[in-house]
């Protein structure tokens, strides 16, 4: 059994994203949530506690919210009671702001893996950071898992999740906004907001393979694109006097000493 424990925005994006490669078989899942375990029914995934599901399953995505962490370690901690060994297999913990060591604390058992996944998942396109830190065979699993829908970074310290929450974790909300606005741009010079909308996402798209795919960085396929005294040189001295770029260095920085601040209970 696959256990999954909370199954909202990124959990949900998960189960989907492996229901969808078939990585998972829905009979094979039980989920423990109450706000969207009904849901799932309706796709073939039953319900099941959380005591069962740390009794049975012989692997375990962890995936409540951080506020609601304190309030979910209370049943972990006495599902303990059902005798030694109760958690059988594997923890997957995406929990944001719980350290490791404290988890493998809390739960009774060394096979926790941490990990950050961002919800683009959902398509097989997310990125997941993972903390190389626990057994072969379960940071192996945790990577065929993940990287079943989409790509995954291996980090040597935990210390390097601050930094890669506040990129790939919160970026899909960076992106939104930033195509947000180009797609408002092109609306404000006529074009319709559907077409704008298409032709920014399938834009960023693009670029973002080029990078991925190729061999450029950024500033060089900047760089290509913006000829002596052409339309886009004009278009990125605007967006350097708007402090774009700027802007969105101060958003992962402050985004990142949240995620620290998060974890050290200030």
């Amino acid at each position: 059994m696959f256990g999954v424990i909370g199954c909202g925005q990124m959990g949900g994006a998960l189960l989907s994203g492996w229901l969808e490669a078939g990585i998972l078989r829905p009979e094979a899942v039980r989920v423990a949530d109450p706000h969207t375990g009904a849901s799932w029914a309706a796709r073939g995934v039953a319900e099941a506690p959380v005591e069962v599901i740390l009794s049975q399953a012989t692997e375990i995505l962890l995936a409540v919210k951080p506020q609601h962490l304190s309030a979910t370690l209370s049943p972990l901690r006495a599902a303990r009671a059902y005798g030694a060994g109760a958690i059988k297999g594997r923890v997957f913990s995406i929990l944001a702001g719980a350290a490791r060591a404290d988890l493998i604390s809390a739960l009774g058992t060394p096979r926790v893996v941490r990990l950050m996944p961002n919800v683009s998942a959902r398509i097989g396109a997310g990125v997941t950071l993972l903390l190389d830190a626990g057994e072969a065979e379960d940071l192996d699993r945790a990577e065929a898992l993940f990287g079943a829908v989409g790509r995954v970074e291996r980090l040597s310290h935990e210390g390097l999740f601050y930094a890669g929450t506040a990129l790939s974790g919160c970026g899909p909300a960076y992106a939104a906004l930033v195509m947000e606005a180009m797609a408002d741009g092109a609306v404000a010079a006529g074009l319709p907001r559907a077409s704008a909308t298409r032709l920014a996402a399938a834009t960023l798209e693009g670029a973002a393979r080029m990078i991925l795919e190729g061999d450029l960085q950024p500033a060089a396929l900047k760089d290509a694109v913006t000829s002596p005294g052409g339309v886009t040189i004009q278009g990125v001295r605007a967006l350097e006097a708007g402090g774009l770029r700027a802007s969105l260095i101060e958003a992962v920085i402050k985004a990142a000493e949240r995620a620290e601040a998060m974890e050290r209970g200030r």
